[in-house]
C-alpha cells in the first residue's frame, strides 16, 4: 500500500502551507506531490521553496512557477498577478530560479500498476487551461482514455473537486467523503489550493490517495491555518491589497 498526500497551488503562503504538512504528517503518507505553483501572490516563496524541495518526490511547474524564474511572458497575467510575478521574481535567488527552470508542468506516473497524468493545469495544455466545466472535463477524459490512466490529478483552478467518466453530465463534484475508484471509470480529481482557495471554503485544501492492489481511494481534506498573519504578511510585503483580502473570503 502506498500513501500519496497531493498538494498544489501554495503562492507562497507559508501559513497554510505549515499547517497542510502538519496535517498530512499528522495522517501518514509515504510520498508527497506538488502540482505546482509554489510561488506567487503571497511573501515566502522562498520558504515554501524549501519546503517543497525538501518534502516532495515530485513537483510540477505552474504558470507562476515559470513567469517567476523568467521562463515565462507575463503578457497572460492580470494586474495584481503580474506585480506579485515581479516581486517574487526580485526575490529569489540563483539556486531558488534554477529549480523552478528544472520542473516541468505535466508528469506521467505509475503507481503499484496504476497510471496516472499529473498536469498543472489540464494535461492538453498544462501551463494554461483551466479545468474547470464540462468541455475541459471531456477532453481530459478522451486523453486519459488514450493514455491508457485510470485518473489524473490538475491545480491550476484553486478549486477542490472530483469528476467521473461515469457522469455524462462532465460534472465538477464537491467531495464530501471517502472516494473509492471504481473499475473502468477513469476519475478527475483537483486537490484545490494549499495557499489561496476559489471555493469560497477560505481553509487550506490538499487530498490524499491510497493505492492498494490496483484499488485506490482518494480523501480530500481542508486545514485550518492563520489566515490573518498570512494576510499582514502580503500587506508588510507592499504585495496588492486584494491579494491580502481574497484569504479571507476564500475566492
Amino acid at each position: 500500500m502506498k500513501r500519496i498526500a497531493i498538494i498544489s497551488d501554495i503562492h507562497g503562503n507559508l501559513h497554510a502551507l505549515d499547517a497542510v504538512v502538519t496535517d498530512a504528517m499528522n495522517k501518514g503518507f509515504d510520498e508527497m506531490w506538488c502540482l505546482g505553483d509554489t510561488v506567487g501572490y503571497g511573501a515566502y516563496p522562498s520558504e515554501c521553496i524549501e519546503i517543497v524541495r525538501n518534502r516532495c518526490n515530485i513537483v510540477l511547474a505552474g504558470n507562476h512557477d515559470l513567469a517567476a524564474c523568467r521562463a515565462l511572458s507575463l503578457d497572460e497575467f492580470n494586474l495584481e498577478a503580474r506585480l506579485a510575478v515581479e516581486w517574487t521574481s526580485d526575490k529569489l535567488s540563483n539556486s531558488e530560479i534554477s529549480f523552478l527552470r528544472s520542473l516541468e508542468p505535466l508528469k506521467f506516473v505509475e503507481v503499484e500498476g496504476i497510471h496516472f497524468v499529473l498536469a498543472h493545469g489540464s494535461p492538453m495544455n498544462p501551463i494554461w487551461e483551466y479545468v474547470v466545466g464540462p468541455f475541459e472535463l471531456q477532453r481530459t477524459f478522451y486523453f486519459l482514455e488514450d493514455k491508457e490512466a485510470q485518473g489524473a490529478f490538475v491545480g491550476h483552478s484553486h478549486i477542490q473537486f472530483f469528476s467521473s467518466s461515469k457522469d455524462l453530465q462532465f460534472e465538477m463534484k464537491r467531495p464530501s467523503e471517502k472516494l473509492v475508484f471504481e473499475e473502468d471509470t477513469i476519475y478527475i480529481l483537483n486537490p484545490g489550493s494549499v495557499g489561496q482557495p476559489r471555493d469560497y471554503d477560505p481553509r487550506a485544501a490538499y487530498m490524499i490517495i491510497e493505492v492498494e492492489d490496483r484499488s485506490v481511494n482518494a480523501e480530500f481534506y481542508r486545514v485550518k491555518y492563520d489566515i490573518e498573519e498570512a494576510s499582514s504578511s502580503i500587506i508588510e510585503a507592499g504585495l496588492p491589497l486584494f491579494l491580502a483580502t481574497r484569504l479571507r473570503l476564500g475566492y
